[in-house]
């Protein structure tokens, strides 16, 4: 009985010892010579901020990687990938070893596939692998009560730039640090697109195939680029530039050390800032602004378009190449031909000869040839002519063909003056295919008597509608603006859905397509109207400012709408678009609630909703109670709530946590995740002060401009608590 008893405590004993001894070995931050990581095996920064080991990068592939990634974070974001080019099948017959001064992966066939070749004499029990607080893997010599660096993980960046980090050159090894995009989302070898240093001007480019720059930042002013005007206040980071005999390098740092965030060169051919002040990165900004602004995004013969998602389709007539790397986000392949052409083929018919598909409103390829025509028929007959030729057009300024693939096909709006009919060339049976459904559908409604029936209830309810509408739009008395009825407004909204992003994406065009920035000023439902056809149209352009590219701000006297003026300009601080923004996020609430964000109660108290609606929705309450009661409850819950947390950041005291309105788009159509936002300070303010508040009225307007002239040396913040409200706030 002893005898059993005694073995119990020595296995227990033995498996304790098992387990200190993976936990010590492998939860620690370090990788000695006589250690080795494999599996599920990690180790973790001394901080517990980073930690490394074996990753596979998708739900579709068996490739295994060893990488880098946020411990506390539940995306589990990869950071730094080692063997990006050159994956492992079995995690658990890999492994990651010290070998011979290098730390080197060695697969499941006992073949090293990857290492950070290191040319270093030295014993290798002296060398070690630690994964440092910030991010860096540095591979380190011990040696008389020193360590030698042999190595870094910094100098040998995949797609993320974290603080600490420098992105530069070597002038002595002529060696750059590159920020490489993975190839898509579930494959991290290298991507068509790179972010780097041009040495000789001092400013970062972003290269779609290692040969051609479509972006850049500016050059270096000192304090930002001159064309990233965002990195002015920036909250999360700034830069450092050091240039010497040696390097030229930019180096970031955290303004918040607790804080994490990272700069990434995704595979959208976009540099993005992103945070993560909780628990989802949160996008504060990215460059190009538009996602149509990358080169050759949609790949040959795939058209983009700012107003549709996925951002790439497809031309009539073509498919993509492979519909898998589309569903992964990597459209570089493009599209093919779902029927080949007939060239030259003059025995064929005329009905089965190639035919060109009109596209309107397109942005023009590069590399177009001209060619010495005086008519749009010679052009057509001068491309079909041409066994290379895919494509032409015809305008005042002659014709032009193409004999290459189409890239940068950008769909652009009806009328912008950017955009031409561009023809695209098609095989005859990609039109018949097209006749022959069009004739089923006229036959089928023709020949059927219910066909018949459904036409003539049709035409009698378009009547009646035309009939409502023309009465409806009749001009009142003195010839002022229509008064459109409340269902009239709700049926050409959709429940007020549809303006939201349509105004967003008007105020985008201002800020973000203009040759020059414009800031309308004046963003309030009374400047947002309804043409004829219920589209949206931004309207009175009497305050709005012009921003020179290269400026980031402009300076202008306070005008406006009390009620809607961000806290920066009432306290006479030049301003940026993100003014509009805040307008924009005090419009929303008011459409939200279908009443002012101000009003004054049977008490006399005023009763400011965003207040009500900012706390409600960082407690997690019913925002259905926000609801205009008009509506009578009828709206989708998650685009309510989507619109109200939108809202409440647009209305951010500090302009730096407002998103660009191409953000506001992005989050109004549910493409980007957004955390809570904090309440804004000033109505914290509200609240707390709310007894010594009074609705604003012409009366005690002098009083409110006496108040802020008074306030002239006082903080910002403190300014802009009071004003943003446009109340007076009156000291008892």
């Amino acid at each position: 009985m002893a005898t059993n008893t005694n073995r119990k405590v020595m296995f227990l004993a033995l498996l304790l010892c098992l387990v200190l001894k993976t936990h010590i070995a492998f939860g620690a931050e370090t990788i000695t010579a006589n250690q080795s990581l494999s599996g599920d095996q990690t180790i973790v920064s001394a901080s517990e901020v980073y930690e490394l080991g074996f990753f596979t990068p998708g739900k579709t592939t068996l490739n295994y990687y060893i990488g880098m990634w946020y411990k506390r974070d539940p995306y589990k974001t990869i950071l730094w990938v080692a063997n990006r080019e050159k994956p492992v099948i079995n995690r658990f017959s890999s492994k990651l070893i010290i070998s011979n001064s290098n730390l080197v992966l060695i697969n499941e066939l006992k073949i090293p596939v990857w290492s950070t070749n290191v040319s270093f004499p030295t014993s290798g029990t002296s060398v070690r692998a630690t994964l440092q607080d910030d991010g860096n893997i540095v591979l380190l010599h011990d040696e008389f009560d020193e360590s030698k660096l042999l190595w870094q993980s910094f100098d040998y960046p995949t797609d993320t730039w974290l603080p600490g980090a420098s992105l530069g050159f070597n002038k002595i090894t002529k060696r750059k640090q590159i920020l490489t995009s993975w190839n898509n989302l579930e494959d991290p070898s290298p991507g068509l697109f790179t972010f780097e240093l041009v040495p000789s001007d001092g400013f970062y480019i972003i290269l779609w195939n290692r040969s051609r720059s479509y972006w850049t930042t500016g050059p270096w002013t000192g304090d930002i680029f001159t064309l990233v005007p965002e990195m002015r206040g920036d909250p999360i980071c700034y830069f450092k530039f050091v240039s010497n005999e040696s390097d030229i390098l930019f180096t970031m740092y955290a303004h918040n050390t607790s804080g994490v965030s990272r700069l990434v060169m995704d595979v959208s051919g976009q540099m993005k800032q992103l945070g993560q002040p909780s628990k989802r990165w949160n996008l504060l900004w990215s460059f190009p602004r538009q996602q149509c602004q990358v080169y050759a995004f949609c790949g040959a013969y795939g058209s983009c378009s700012e107003n549709s998602l996925p951002f790439c389709q497809c031309l009539m007539g073509f498919q993509p190449k492979s519909q898998r790397d589309w569903d992964l986000k990597d459209y570089s392949g493009g599209c093919m031909r779902k029927s080949q052409l007939n060239c030259l083929n003059n025995s064929l018919p005329n009905d089965e000869k190639d035919r060109f598909l009109e596209v309107p409103s397109m942005s023009v390829p590069e590399n177009a040839q001209s060619e010495p025509v005086r008519s749009i028929t010679e052009c057509e007959s001068t491309c079909l002519n041409n066994c290379h030729c895919i494509a032409y057009t015809y305008n005042n300024n002659g014709c032009s063909i193409w004999t290459r693939d189409l890239l940068n096909l950008n769909q652009l709006a009806t009328g912008d003056s950017n955009g031409r009919t561009l023809y695209i060339r098609l095989a005859a049976s990609e039109f018949q295919s097209t006749k022959k459904s069009k004739g089923k559908i006229v036959g089928v409604a023709v020949g059927s008597p219910v066909g018949l029936i459904v036409l003539l209830c049709l035409i009698l309810y378009l009547a009646l509608r035309h009939r409502r509408k023309t009465i409806g739009m009749g001009t009142l008395a003195g010839g002022s603006l229509v008064a459109f009825g409340y269902r009239d407004l709700q049926y050409a909204t959709k429940n007020f859905s549809e303006k939201l992003v349509g105004t967003a994406r008007g105020l985008v065009y201002l800020h973000e397509k203009c040759r020059e920035c414009i800031i309308h000023c004046d963003i309030k439902p009374e400047n947002i109207l309804l043409n004829i056809e219920f589209c949206a149209k931004i309207a009175d352009f009497g305050l709005a400012k012009l921003v020179g590219r290269e400026f980031s701000r402009v300076l202008t006297t306070m005008r406006g709408t009390r009620g809607y003026l961000a806290p920066e300009w009432i306290a006479g601080v030049a301003i940026t678009p993100k003014a509009d923004v805040y307008s924009y996020g005090m419009m929303l609430f008011e459409l939200i609630s279908g009443k002012r964000n101000s009003e004054i109660s049977e008490d006399g108290k005023v009763q400011f909703f965003a207040t009500r609606a900012a706390r409600l929705i960082v407690e997690g309450g019913d925002v259905l109670s926000l609801l205009d009661t008009r509506l009578e409850g009828n709206a989708n819950i998650e685009e309510l709530r989507r619109v109200c947390v939108v809202s409440c950041w647009c209305i951010q005291d500090n302009e730096t946590q407002r998103p660009s309105m191409g953000c506001v788009v992005q989050m109004l159509e549910g493409i980007i995740e957004m955390e809570l936002p904090p309440v804004p300070r000033s109505i914290q303010l509200f609240v707390e002060n709310q007894d010594n508040i009074v609705f604003y009225t012409e009366s005690c307007s002098s009083q409110s401009s006496h108040l802020l002239s008074d306030m002239s040396s006082a903080s910002y913040e403190s300014k802009s608590n009071i004003s943003t409200m446009s109340m007076c706030l009156i000291n008892n």
